[in-house]
């Protein structure tokens, strides 16, 4: 595996989430806000959206299955302190931002935290702007969240984080030396 994932399938794969995302909203709501309340099903379920968006990104099924149980021991902790829907949109946004990029993907590091800072800040304020009372406006705000989020991958231009390789060891370190050549030469661009 060269480490290589296809910028463009990223992209498209955020703009679906997101799409899928925004119409689970209404669902979601409309078959748990009477049981629950409103605010507490809407919390739920921005809190599950990082947990389903960094599986479905992730590539391959055991990148898929660790990466989500990393967001979901985050978002377990935001939902034992954060009270609100909104308090819980950001806490779930920054761990949408810490696994996509500290576990999934790698770019050059100091562009890569400038740019998730970037998204998260443009990505909530989309979605503040978006969102008005009802489920319409909240499915809008969702997508409009996951519309700047899809920037990431052509801004970005990640790589697959490797995970730990078995084999020759000459063949790891060469691996590793195209994988520095590459990087060397994505910054000159």
């Amino acid at each position: 595996m060269s480490g290589r994932f296809d910028v463009r399938s990223g992209f498209t794969r955020t703009l679906l989430f997101g799409a899928l995302a925004a119409l689970g909203v209404p669902a979601t709501g409309l078959l748990l806000a009477p049981v629950l309340g409103s605010s507490l099903t809407l919390s739920l379920y921005v809190l599950g959206l990082p947990i389903a968006y960094v599986a479905w990104v992730a590539g391959s099924l055991r990148r898929a299955v660790l990466a989500a149980g990393l967001a979901a021991i985050g978002t377990f902790v935001l939902l034992l302190f954060l009270p609100g829907h909104a308090l819980c949109a950001v806490g779930a946004a920054g761990i949408l931002a810490a696994v996509r990029s500290g576990f999934l993907f790698r770019a050059p590091q100091p562009r890569l935290l400038v740019l998730e800072a970037i998204l998260l800040v443009a990505g909530l304020a989309v979605a503040d702007a978006l969102a008005t009372p009802g489920l319409v406006g909240s499915a809008l705000a969702v997508w409009g969240f996951f519309l700047v989020q899809s920037l990431y991958f052509p801004l970005a231009r990640p790589r697959v984080r490797a995970d730990r390789p078995a084999g020759d060891p000459f063949e790891r370190a060469r691996e590793r030396l195209e994988h520095l050549l590459d990087e060397i030469d994505g910054d000159r661009a």
